[in-house]
């Protein structure tokens, strides 16, 4: 249990505390057992962590705004506080800033199949893909006319990838991000012929493609950790 002027509270049986040193006078916003030791955050960019509940020792963190919530993932530990910050670390020692996509103040944070989910102020949710799908996205479909392309995926939601256009094969032009947004499993992608496409993933997926083209196509795939905002309507 944590609490304000760096108070941490350690109990056997949830009926008798007894207070631990901190080291620190921050309000200490909350503490977590992840990944075998303690992690607490709070007031002034505040990192503390222990083995045992016991000893504590201070981390640097990077920012000196509130930290809010913590957890660990596949391998690394999140933190959020406000004005949209979050940020990342392998150990929970050294800590690193990581790009998002809001500035609303973020309070909350859990770890769900292989997501790192964040919420906040104003109905603010972002999410993070941190453990790589093991499927590739896929050509389902492809169609051209003279005004249009239209492509038909398969593949996860939240997977994103890169359509790269090729008149050779040794050279290819990169083209617009797709993400896959339908948790059906397919997504249907349509652009006015002229316009090259792109996403990012891991191996080229070459299209075997129907109708006239003057090019090959193909899905180029990589894993990337990026926080995308979601904005949810709060009920009234």
């Amino acid at each position: 249990m944590s609490g304000d002027i760096g108070t941490v509270l350690t109990s056997g049986d949830a009926v008798n505390w007894t207070p631990q040193t901190s080291g620190v006078t921050n309000w200490i916003y909350q503490a977590r057992f992840l990944n075998g030791q303690f992690v607490a955050v709070g007031e002034a960019g505040l990192i503390l962590t222990s083995p045992d509940g016991v000893t504590w020792t201070r981390r640097t963190s990077g920012t000196t705004v509130w930290l809010n919530s913590v957890c660990y993932s596949d391998g690394t530990y999140y933190a959020v506080g406000s004005g949209g910050t979050i940020l990342g670390s392998p150990d929970a020692v050294t800590w690193s800033l990581l790009p998002v996509s809001t500035t609303k103040s973020l309070y909350a944070l859990a770890s769900f199949n292989g997501q790192v989910l964040a919420a906040g102020v104003e109905g603010a949710v972002l999410r993070a893909r941190v453990t790589p799908l093991a499927t590739l996205v896929n050509f389902l479909s492809f169609a051209r006319d003279a005004a249009a392309e239209v492509f038909l995926f398969s593949g996860e939601l939240d997977q994103r990838f890169m359509l790269e256009k090729s008149q050779d094969l040794p050279t290819w032009m990169d083209g617009p991000e797709i993400e896959m947004l339908d948790d059906s499993g397919s997504q249907l992608f349509y652009q006015s012929v002229g316009r090259a496409t792109d996403l990012i993933f891991q191996d080229p997926v070459i299209a075997s493609l129907d109708g006239p083209t003057d090019f090959v196509i193909r899905a180029r795939s990589a894993t990337v950790i990026n926080f995308s905002g979601r904005r949810q309507n709060k009920a009234r």
